[in-house]
């Protein structure tokens, strides 16, 4: 039947004939049945997802009550009804106000059945997508996955690598079904007589429709608007991820990208500035530091330290996922990491170092600025931070040294060069100056990439240096050369990996017996640490995995540093303080981090982050905050845990500490509040410090 024809079906509401009542009549006309297709669509695939996610992840929830799965999917429904109600607006708009001949004209019902079509081929793409990407991350689509279309080259290497008998199936039944699917609607949603084509009735239907749409946009009558964080109800956080909606939070991420940090007020109650830098004053300055305060940096300081400046090279080795379970020096067994394992027994070994978030570009970040991450975007990628933060290698170059940068993978990736150069970073070198990529990974293998830091070094000869090297082997698809050590059968995900630490560590093992060698090793202290964790125990359905965020962090330079073990809880973001205060003399920063040698073990902290969620870390407690549910929540939220190196328990309300949880909170929350301001400092003002 062509779409011109007009055939008396599903329209009966004019004559007075049929058994349905006349509600549903009006529904099925032609005037509302395009909307009714497209929402009901909508309001059934979104808990379809949710359900599949949650049989898919069911050990991460399995601790969960009904009633939170209850609340989960109420939740859900008002998420959901925000996005079918933005979506459905403009079709509401042009179907209510179509007049007959517009109505009958074929480009306006081919472009409303493409809307349509459009629409629901892209909900049923993402919300695939999105159950992929829990079911291993745990984590609904966010902010991160706005940036895999600007880097397409490595996301569709690694998709076609990881999926490619799915992508070859995939591809020609997605274009058939999405021309099925047209032609089916096309045939389906304009069959029957026109009624509501009087203006009177189509402008009364039309302000229906719209007030429909508005109570959909906002499925509450509260004082407070749905927005991330209005899911936070329950203390497991697959529950919460579960509750909202993947389009709302995509676009709630792409917003707060434009709003590039002003928008953060809103999503924690943050201490006022002065009330934070005087409490993060007592928690950063150290005996002997003398503040240097600049317009941007309020907690600029000079430090003395007494002692003559060594001119020794730096090389900091950041190694891609080589962190957690595997690492026999954190603590387990296994024969994956011996090289690392006796680097740590020799050197100077932080066994209680965890990282600032999730991420190589929060890793980085940590490191290389001293800065924990923001929320959404990674500091390196925001135009207004390039060149007004400083950075490790511009500290150091400031003494005299040459600067280099060095990664197995494109340096542009995550504006990691631009960032770096602006920051005192001479030479940058990449995945093109080094060699070819590897098949189906992020760039060339460890060893070539350590073989060209050793040809670098030693043709520095008499200069000084400081050298970041990131490699990149150790990460999916963990592909990695053959035959260099003793390998796991490579059938399954966990062997790959456990082969991918194999390889990265005796990748590691050969540069040092090849710097061993060469002249610059007995000037040379090197820092190895891992770039980030990879969340062991999310199954747990925590929001922030504290005991997968522990890495491998050791000071090494035989002969120079004598063999420790230092216990005291620490951040990536300690290890420039820490490094400077090991090379002496004077110097000056602003890193939100302090030289960990100095801090009695008791005191120490870490501020983690991940996905708008932060937490605090100290001795045997952390302290966990997400967005803020204004709304009102069914029961209280766990936030206080009690940790240890490989577990975490949330404590009962009724057991914690009301004076610990509100000294946590107010120094989490003022951590955050002048590690925000520092970047809304130089936004606002442009200013260096």
């Amino acid at each position: 039947m062509s779409e011109g024809e007009n055939c008396d079906l599903g329209d009966s509401a004019s004559t007075g004939k049929g058994l349905l009542s006349p509600i549903i009549k009006i529904l099925l006309g032609r005037r509302l049945r395009p909307l009714l297709i497209l929402s009901l669509y909508c309001f059934l695939i979104f808990p379809v997802f949710r359900v599949a996610v949650f049989l898919a992840t069911r050990e991460a929830v399995q601790n969960t009550t009904v009633w939170e799965i209850g609340v989960c999917f109420g939740y859900g429904f008002q998420f959901d009804a925000v996005v079918v109600g933005y979506t459905v607006l403009p079709m509401v708009l042009a179907l209510g106000l179509a007049p007959g001949p517009t109505f009958f004209n074929k480009v306006f019902r081919r472009t409303v059945t493409i809307y349509i079509t459009v629409v629901m081929t892209v909900v049923m793409i993402l919300e695939i997508v999105n159950a992929v990407f829990m079911v291993n991350f745990r984590r609904r689509l966010n902010w991160a996955s706005l940036n895999y279309p600007k880097y397409y080259r490595e996301t569709a290497t690694f998709i076609w690598d990881q999926y490619n008998l799915w992508v070859i199936l995939l591809i020609p039944l997605l274009a058939g079904g999405v021309y099925l699917l047209y032609r089916v609607l096309r045939n389906y949603c304009w069959r029957g007589r026109l009624t509501f084509n009087s203006p009177p009735k189509r402008l009364a239907l039309t302000a229906v429709t719209i007030a429909l749409c508005i109570i959909a946009c906002r499925p509450t009558f509260g004082h407070f608007p749905l927005r991330p964080g209005s899911e936070e109800h329950s203390s497991n956080n697959m529950v919460n991820q579960a509750s909202t909606n993947t389009l709302f939070s995509l676009w709630h991420a792409f917003m707060s990208m434009l709003e590039d940090g002003d928008d953060e007020k809103k999503y924690y109650d943050l201490p006022s500035v002065d009330d934070a830098r005087k409490v993060v004053s007592t928690l950063l300055l150290q005996e002997g530091d003398e503040l240097a305060p600049t317009n941007s940096r309020p907690l600029r300081r000079r430090i003395v330290s007494g002692r003559k400046m060594l001119d020794l090279n730096v090389v900091v080795i950041i190694m891609e996922g080589q962190a957690n379970e595997p690492v026999g020096a954190l603590g387990y067994g296994g024969p994956h990491t011996p090289e690392l394992d006796r680097i740590c027994r020799e050197g100077m070994f932080f066994e209680q170092l965890y990282a600032t978030g999730a991420r190589t570009s929060r890793g980085l970040t940590g490191v290389l600025v001293g800065h924990p991450d923001l929320g959404g975007r990674t500091l390196l990628e925001r135009e207004d931070a390039a060149g007004r933060f400083q950075t490790l290698p511009g500290v150091i170059a400031a003494r005299g040294y040459r600067t280099i940068f060095m990664t197995g993978g494109d340096p542009n990736y995550d504006n990691m060069k631009a960032f770096l150069a602006a920051g005192g970073v001479e030479t940058v070198i990449g995945q093109e100056q080094i060699g070819p990529k590897s098949a189906g990974g992020w760039g060339v293998p460890d060893e070539m990439i350590f073989h060209k830091a050793h040809e670098t070094f030693v043709s520095m000869g008499d200069e000084k240096f400081f050298a970041a090297v990131l490699t990149v082997s150790n990460h999916q698809p963990y592909h990695v050369p053959q035959g260099r050590t003793a390998m796991l059968p490579n059938d399954t995900e966990a062997n790959r990996m456990l082969n991918a630490y194999r390889y990265a560590d005796w990748a590691l093992g050969e540069f040092f017996r090849e710097a061993r060698q060469a002249d610059y090793f007995k000037n040379t202290l090197f820092v190895i640490v891992s770039d980030h964790g990879h969340g062991e125990y999310l199954d747990q359905g925590l929001a922030i995995d504290v005991p997968g965020y522990r890495l491998p962090c050791v000071f090494y330079a035989p002969g120079i540093i004598s063999p420790r073990t230092v216990s005291t809880i620490a951040s990536q973001t300690d290890i420039a303080p820490t490094l400077l205060g090991m090379l002496g003399g004077t110097y000056e920063h602003s890193f939100i981090g302090r030289d960990i040698l100095r801090v009695a073990p008791g005191d120490g902290f870490a501020l983690l982050h991940e996905d708008r969620h932060l937490a605090l870390l100290r001795p045997g407690r952390v302290w966990i905050t997400g967005p803020i549910n204004r709304r009102a929540a069914p029961r209280p939220v766990p936030k206080l845990y009690s940790v240890t190196l490989d577990s975490m328990v949330p404590f009962a309300q009724a057991d914690a500490d009301p004076l610990e949880c509100a000294t946590m909170r107010r120094d989490l929350l003022s951590l955050y509040t002048i590690a925000l301001q520092q970047y809304l400092n130089v936004k606002q003002k442009g200013s260096q410090h």
